[in-house]
C-alpha cells in the first residue's frame, strides 16, 4: 500500500469515528428553513456537502460537535472540572436577558446539569455599579413539581464594578420540568423584598449521564459514634457519597477530615451536609470533585474524627504558663484586664479546643463569655492557633480552669470502593 492509500484510509477511519451531536439535524433544518430557496444542480450540492465534511473531518470533530454549545462568559466562576465540561460543549446555553430597571439587566447564560446537581450561570449588568444601592440576588428555582433552594453560590465582579458573574448550585429539578423559573430577591431601602421571576426553557433530556452509582455499605466506628457510608454517585460534575452518622453528643464539623482518593490522588473537597433523622442519626452527604478517567483504584480515607475528654485542670496565671492537654502543649501567652473585661490569650496546636473554661478571681469563678481572634501561624511544621478568651468581669484573673477538651483523634481508616 502506497503512502496516498494509507492517508486516505486513515482519513476514512477518522470520519467513521465522528459522532455528530443529537440536535445537529434540528439545527441544520432550522438554518435551512430561514434561507431563500434556490434551484441547484443535485450532483453539485452532493459534492459541496462531501467537501464540507471532508474539511471538517481533516480538522477533527470539535468544531462540528460543539458548535454553539459553550456557555460564554462563565469561565471565571467555574472550577477546573466544570470549565473542562463547558469547553467540551456539555452545558445547555440559555442566553436570555431580562430588564431589571434603568441601565440594569440580568442574563441567564446557561446551565450544567447531572444527577447530582443543577448549576446555573448568570451575569448581572448595572451601569451604576452592581454593588451600589439597590441589589438583586438569585434565590429559589421552581418548575413542574420542582422547588429547589440554593445550596451554594459564588460570584466574581469585573474591575469596573459594572458586571457580576455568578454560579448557583441546586439539587436537580424534576425530570419532567421543561420550564424553570429563577426567583430574584431585591434589596431596597435596607430590606429584602420579593423581586422578579425569570422563566426560561430547560431540556431535562440533555442532563449529563452518571458515570456510575453503587453501594458501599461500610461502617467506621469512633470513640463517640460511627459513620456508615451507604453509596457513591459519580457524575461528570461532582462525586457524592451518602451515609448515616450516629453520635453520642453534638460535634461541630465532624466530616472535614475524610478524603476520597483516586489512584493515589486526593480529590478536591467540595463540601458536606447533614440532616437530622428524628434524633437517632444524621443523614450525611460528602461532596468531592469528579472522578478522573481510566480510574483503577478508589478509596475513602477517614484520617481523623473529633473526640472529647473530661478533665480538671487549674493553671495559675501569675506569669506565662505552659500545660499539657492530651499530649499537646497549651501556652498561656498573657492575661489581664482590658476594656472592662478579663482576658486570657492562649496558643495551641490546630484542632484542639478547651471545654468548660472559666477563670478564678478574688470575687469567685467566672465562666467564659466568648472567644475572639483566630490567628494561625506555622512553627516547626505545625499549625499553631492563637485565640483570646474573654470573661465578663473587671477582676484580675488568678487561674484558668479547664473541665474538658475537644480534639481531632487520628484513626487512619481506609475503605476500598470496588
Amino acid at each position: 500500500m502506497n503512502e496516498v492509500d494509507k492517508k486516505l484510509r486513515n482519513e476514512a477511519e477518522k470520519m467513521k469515528s465522528i459522532q455528530p451531536p443529537q440536535d445537529l439535524e434540528a439545527r441544520l433544518r432550522t438554518a435551512l428553513s430561514h434561507r431563500p430557496q434556490k434551484k441547484r444542480n443535485g450532483w453539485k450540492a452532493a459534492v459541496a456537502a462531501a467537501a464540507v465534511l471532508m474539511i471538517l473531518g481533516s480538522f477533527q470533530y470539535p468544531a462540528l460537535a460543539y458548535y454553539g454549545k459553550k456557555i460564554v462568559g462563565a469561565e471565571d466562576v467555574m472550577n477546573g472540572t466544570l470549565h473542562d465540561l463547558n469547553e467540551a460543549g456539555m452545558g445547555q446555553v440559555i442566553d436570555r436577558t431580562y430588564a431589571l430597571g434603568e441601565d440594569e439587566k440580568i442574563t441567564i447564560d446557561g446551565v450544567i446539569v447531572d444527577e447530582n446537581q443543577f448549576i446555573l450561570y448568570y451575569t448581572l449588568h448595572n451601569a451604576n455599579g452592581v454593588e451600589e444601592g439597590d441589589t438583586w440576588e438569585p434565590g429559589d428555582l421552581t418548575g413542574f413539581l420542582t422547588r429547589e433552594y440554593m445550596i451554594s453560590a459564588k460570584t466574581v465582579v469585573s474591575e469596573d464594578r459594572t458586571e457580576l458573574k455568578g454560579e448557583i448550585r441546586y439539587d436537580p429539578p424534576n425530570a419532567f420540568a421543561k420550564e424553570l423559573t429563577l426567583h430574584l430577591d431585591h434589596y431596597k431601602n435596607d430590606e429584602w423584598v420579593k423581586g422578579k421571576k425569570l422563566t426560561f426553557n430547560y431540556r431535562p433530556d440533555q442532563a449529563l449521564q452518571t458515570k456510575f452509582k453503587q453501594g458501599i455499605n461500610k461502617t467506621v466506628t469512633f470513640d463517640n459514634g460511627s459513620i456508615t457510608f451507604k453509596s457513591i454517585t459519580a457524575s461528570p460534575t461532582i462525586t457524592v457519597i451518602k451515609g448515616k452518622m450516629k453520635l453520642d453528643e453534638d460535634i461541630n464539623d465532624p466530616l472535614h477530615d475524610i478524603e476520597l482518593v483516586a489512584d493515589g490522588k486526593v480529590l478536591e473537597w467540595q463540601g458536606s451536609g447533614s440532616s437530622s433523622n428524628w434524633g437517632l442519626s444524621n443523614d450525611i452527604e460528602l461532596e468531592f470533585d469528579a472522578l478522573p478517567h481510566n480510574l483503577n483504584k478508589l478509596e475513602l480515607v477517614v484520617n481523623a474524627f473529633p473526640a472529647k475528654e473530661k478533665m480538671d485542670i487549674s493553671v495559675p496565671l501569675s506569669a506565662s504558663e505552659t500545660f499539657k492537654v492530651n499530649d499537646q502543649n497549651v501556652m498561656v501567652k498573657k492575661s489581664g484586664v482590658k476594656d472592662g473585661q478579663a482576658f486570657v490569650t492562649i496558643e495551641s496546636e490546630d484542632g484542639l479546643r478547651l471545654d468548660g473554661v472559666s477563670i478564678k478571681t478574688e470575687s469567685g469563678t467566672v465562666k467564659l463569655d466568648h472567644t475572639t481572634g483566630d490567628e494561625y501561624t506555622k512553627r516547626d511544621g505545625e499549625a499553631i492557633h492563637e485565640r483570646t478568651l474573654l470573661f465578663d468581669t473587671k477582676d484580675e484573673p488568678q487561674s484558668l480552669i479547664v473541665k474538658g477538651i475537644s480534639y481531632m483523634k487520628t484513626y487512619d481508616k481506609h475503605i476500598d470502593i470496588q
